[in-house]
């Protein structure tokens, strides 16, 4: 195991141990989120051309998601099992991370659904969308798969700055590639690999004495 990944269970550990991170209800941490993100909202607004809710909430998600990701690769040195398979055989989430960032997620998909109201329905129906997943998910205690794929995240987070006021134009055209590269990389190759074998491993294996009630 690298000395990174041991850095992070290391991490983890702290925050259970000090926080308690362990026992929080997925529920409160997705009404605290939402708060928090309504209130980044309204108070930052659209401050230098920025969607600062957005880009928060996908700095956030993005370097959470990333650190599962990068667990995910020595789970098999971690409990025996590759990810996600040992989430689908009943193994639980590989650490507090895995289980509470979908729940950030759940809370701020009220500022998509906002937005909705000016930017048109197809915004409107991707905050639903987001709700709906991210809660069918913690409500039925398997937080833990959904959270590698929001590594998607991490293109949003160039999005959200791309038309920033204080942006030179040769700094606007390196975001633009920036994004570009971001999305091909995150949302068409990694992501939807991830998708895949967390679908293939349900398949195979199976959901039903597993999931049903939060973790």
């Amino acid at each position: 195991m690298d000395s990174l990944t041991r850095s992070f269970l290391a991490l983890d550990v702290w925050l259970d141990s000090t926080f308690s991170v362990k026992d929080w209800d997925l529920r409160v941490v997705a009404a605290t989120s939402a708060v928090f993100f309504l209130s980044i909202r309204f108070t930052a607004g659209r401050t230098y051309k920025i969607d600062w809710d957005a880009f928060v909430h996908a700095l956030l998600t993005s370097i959470l998601s990333t650190i599962c990701v990068w667990i995910d690769i020595s789970a098999v040195e971690i409990r025996g099992l590759r990810e996600p398979l040992g989430s689908v055989l009943c193994h639980g989430a590989l650490t507090n991370f895995h289980r509470l960032t979908p729940a950030l997620t759940q809370g701020y998909a009220i500022c998509d659904f906002i937005n909705g109201f000016t930017l048109g329905k197809d915004a409107i129906a991707h905050g639903v969308a987001t709700f709906a997943v991210m809660t069918y998910f913690n409500e039925m205690g398997a937080s833990h798969i959904i959270t590698p794929m929001l590594f998607m995240e991490i293109s949003t987070t160039v999005l959200a700055t791309i038309k920033a006021s204080f942006f030179t134009p040769g700094m606007t055209i390196a975001a633009q590639g920036l994004f570009a590269l971001s999305f091909l990389f995150c949302r068409i190759c990694v992501t939807p690999y991830i998708m895949y074998t967390a679908i293939r491993d349900m398949y195979i294996h199976g959901t039903e004495d597993c999931f049903g009630t939060i973790s």
